[in-house]
């Protein structure tokens, strides 16, 4: 279960929820050069966890997409880094002690059903800022709650048990976080 959570967060944080884009739009487009203070964080990955939403509120009113990426920037869906497009600009961040926090998890696991669910909250660091965001600093309190039913095995010595390291049949998982940020 220690490698579907960790990779149920990857797919998480990488992930935003916009809620209607036309309300979104119409916020980032009116929002003033953030001068730092509070943010609320909402997060939904896309379903292969490769990328997806966010929807950040308070000293930054913006809306954008998700990567998960590597200490060197590249793609990754394993990365300890996740690149977030807004847009008004950008900014990268450092999920490494949430993602230590995550595999410590000890997810719920309903064996008869195929089905587990958890919920682990940690820190994170924003950086890297580019746009309207250059010189972002600041941390959020991040929490990932996620649902997943998994396949069962359809032959050999397993045949009919839960299948928990693939990947599942059905996956949802949100992320918000509270945080503070500087310029």
């Amino acid at each position: 279960m220690k490698r579907i959570s960790s990779r149920l967060f990857a797919a998480a944080l990488v992930a935003g929820v916009a809620g209607s884009g036309a309300v979104a739009a119409s916020a980032s487009a009116t929002a003033a050069t953030p001068s730092g203070g509070p943010i609320h964080i909402w997060a939904t990955p896309s379903p292969k966890g490769a990328g997806g939403r966010i929807l950040l509120t308070g000293a930054i009113a913006d809306h954008g997409t998700t990567q998960s990426v590597n200490a060197q920037g590249a793609p990754d869906p394993n990365g300890g880094f996740v690149k977030v497009t807004l847009s008004r600009g950008g900014f990268e961040v450092d999920k490494a002690a949430l993602d230590r926090r995550l595999n410590a998890l000890k997810p719920v696991i309903d064996r008869a059903t195929c089905s587990a669910w958890g919920t682990g909250t940690g820190e994170v660091t924003l950086q890297g800022g580019t746009g309207a965001y250059a010189g972002i600093r600041g941390t959020a309190r991040m929490t990932v709650t996620f649902a997943v039913i998994a396949p069962r095995y359809t032959s050999g010595r397993k045949q009919g048990q839960c299948n928990l390291n693939k990947t599942t049949a059905m996956f949802e998982s949100s992320i918000t976080g509270v945080g503070s940020v500087s310029f």
